[in-house]
């Protein structure tokens, strides 16, 4: 059984994929709403300066995702988001040495740069051109296993800063990205770019007329309003719930 007849389920690569994805969502964005309270308590910024670092850094990684889907379609995909899921785990080890909130906000601006080339969107691009026509079972495989980096996130988070305070947390997510996802990236895109350069001659219409074909459309207006709507909410009940809960007399562990 070959890798293009085998249930996809099957493909080790697909596993590395999920994996090194969950550890990029768990390191460079739910480890923020996991630690929110310990910097809260540590710099003494409230908990709305806090979070507008991740806002920031959300922001930056929509734009970036563009210029990414540029890079994926001239086949750079599997160093694309190697190398950033690396690099990004290597800036966060610059929060061990934050002192001022400008400093703070620089940080996260520089690891959304690297989200916007690593998450979501330049993954599905990816499977899109591994597996083609088939890639719908693979984005839901790895849709699933991301969905879980909370709870990957939070309490890896609690149990080492509780052990050793937020630094210590910040180191750990920082080797998994660095140590785990991206070599798991690397072997699971190995394929990409031999499909990369086939795919070249399948597209003959420019990127700019897509765009501007969507840009006239009335339901891209209002998918992206709603998808906007969506992500807001689910940033601002990550970013808050665990003020609320602490608040409220929860302790994290409870919480």
């Amino acid at each position: 059984m070959t890798r293009l007849t085998m249930p996809f389920w099957l493909d080790p690569k697909l596993w590395a994929i999920s994996v090194a994805e969950t550890l990029a969502w768990a390191g460079m964005f739910y480890m923020f709403p996991a630690l929110l309270l310990r910097w809260h308590r540590h710099f003494g910024w409230s908990i709305s300066q806090l979070s507008s670092a991740l806002m920031l850094a959300l922001v930056i990684s929509a734009v970036v995702g563009i210029l990414s889907g540029r890079l994926i379609d001239k086949g750079f995909g599997r160093p694309l988001v190697t190398l950033s899921v690396i690099t990004g785990g290597l800036i966060l080890l610059f929060l061990l040495f934050v002192q001022e909130l400008w400093q703070f906000y620089l940080v996260w601006g520089l690891v959304g740069i690297f989200m916007g080339a690593c998450f979501y969107d330049p993954c599905f691009a990816l499977l899109t051109r591994k597996y083609a026509g088939n890639a719908k079972g693979p984005i839901v495989m790895v849709t699933f296993f991301a969905g879980l980096a909370i709870t990957v996130g939070f309490p890896i988070s609690s149990i080492v800063s509780s052990a050793f305070g937020w630094k210590a947390s910040v180191f750990t997510f920082s080797s998994f990205l660095t140590l785990i996802s991206g070599p798991l990236f690397w072997y699971g895109y190995s394929d990409e770019i031999y499909s990369a350069r086939k795919s070249v001659h399948r597209a003959k219409i420019s990127s700019s007329r897509i765009v501007a074909d969507l840009l006239r459309n009335p339901i891209f207006w209002g998918l992206s309003v709603m998808f906007t709507a969506f992500g807001i909410n689910h940033i601002m009940l990550l970013s808050q719930i665990l003020p609320i809960l602490d608040s409220k007399g929860f302790s994290e562990k409870s919480a």
